[in-house]
């Protein structure tokens, strides 16, 4: 849970209530003066100490709070100590379109102006972007990060965010990491997924295995479609994995650049996979109806891992566990299969019999592996 301060003109205060009801039951602690302040309390001392235990401090922007310096005098007091603690994160939303002040200028914002779809994909994109960072604060802490969601320097371009997590080099006489590139997409018109938990459980098995030193996880969030190729240039990654939402009809569901559902054809898959398979050997495909694409990539890629119907959020997030701990301890693809099967299995969620494990022809996926066997080094 976030605790988030919410810097705000008093005028805005319909506004700023329905904020932090949103935080609320994303599962954060909203800090509004109304709900804090008690008859009697020192306003300013009260405003120092919800700075101060603050994660987060949302800034909202509008005619009011450019006109009035309580708002400007909350948003220099933070500036001053995040840069001294490198503590709370400074978040803008604008409620109205106004321009941002000149020390806000650089950090992404998201617009929270009232009509019923617009608040609501900007709630979601202010959650969303909380939720990574305190990711990055708290499960990726100790490694290397960067990111592009709310707060991050580069103004309210939409593109996907990003997150490096780099574990220890590899050992000697490998000449680079193995890289799981996890792209993420849960568009603001589909059902929301635990995508975050998801990425926690690939990074603390690989962080906990025998091979921890030779994988490297990156993250691409938000993706769209004009994301994946750039992405997959930049990382060269070995192994590349999808989380979130397929369609019946056998596509892969991005986003657009609203932040709605873009489909992605099982044919634009193929030939992607075609021209980018340099380095690529296992595609993981943990969204719903996603056999068919599986199918496609494989005449390309050694393992691909599909659905042939709708998987569970968490039957998905509790496979990818256990495939990538097996990995992480130099099992084949078969075995690491497997052994998320008999996990979503053993947690009785009924849902292990969806995955399909697809081989380009000529392989094996026993002989496919990333790390060297703990029983190869007794």
């Amino acid at each position: 849970m976030a605790r988030v301060f919410l810097s705000h003109a008093s005028v805005d205060k319909s506004s700023v209530r329905l904020i932090a009801d949103a935080l609320r039951a994303a599962g954060h602690e909203p800090w509004l003066d109304e709900e804090e302040l008690l008859v009697g309390d020192s306003i300013p001392r009260a405003v120092e100490r919800g700075l101060r235990e603050a994660d987060f401090v949302v800034v909202c922007l509008s005619t009011a709070a450019t006109e009035r310096g309580w708002v400007e005098a909350e948003r220099d007091a933070t500036m001053i100590q995040q840069f001294r603690e490198r503590k709370a994160r400074i978040l803008p939303v604008r409620l109205e379109p106004v321009d941002p002040p000149y020390l806000l200028a650089q950090l992404a914002y998201v617009d929270l102006f009232p009509s019923g779809d617009a608040f609501r994909r900007g709630i979601d994109r202010l959650t969303r972007s909380i939720a990574m960072h305190f990711l990055q604060a708290g499960a990726v802490q100790n490694h290397t990060s960067q990111t592009t969601p709310i707060g991050a320097a580069g103004g309210s371009a939409g593109s996907a965010a990003s997150v490096s997590i780099a574990h220890p080099g590899p050992p000697r006489g490998t000449a680079r990491p193995v890289t799981v590139l996890f792209f993420g997409a849960s568009p603001s018109d589909t059902t929301r997924i635990a995508l975050c938990e998801e990425v926690r459980q690939i990074d603390q098995r690989l962080r906990g295995s025998e091979g921890r030193d030779v994988f490297r996880l990156e993250q691409a969030w938000a993706v769209r479609a004009t994301d994946i190729q750039e992405r997959l240039l930049r990382h060269r990654p070995s192994i590349v994995h999808f989380s979130g939402h397929g369609s019946p009809a056998g596509e892969l569901l991005l986003e657009d650049e609203n932040g709605y559902a873009k489909p992605v054809t099982t044919a634009a898959l193929r030939g992607l996979f075609r021209v980018l398979r340099r380095d690529i050997r296992c595609v993981v495909l943990n969204v719903c109806f996603a056999e068919s694409q599986a199918t496609a990539i494989a005449e390309h890629v050694d393992c691909v891992i599909g659905t042939t119907a709708a998987i569970g959020d968490l039957a998905a997030i509790t496979f990818a566990g256990a495939f990538y701990q097996a990995l992480g301890y130099g099992e084949d693809v078969q075995l690491a299969f497997d052994l998320g099967c008999s996990q979503i299995d053993l947690a009785s969620l009924g849902d292990s019999n969806v995955l399909r494990l697809i081989t380009r022809e000529g392989v094996r996926a026993q002989d496919v592996r990333f790390a060297e066997p703990i029983r190869d080094r007794l």
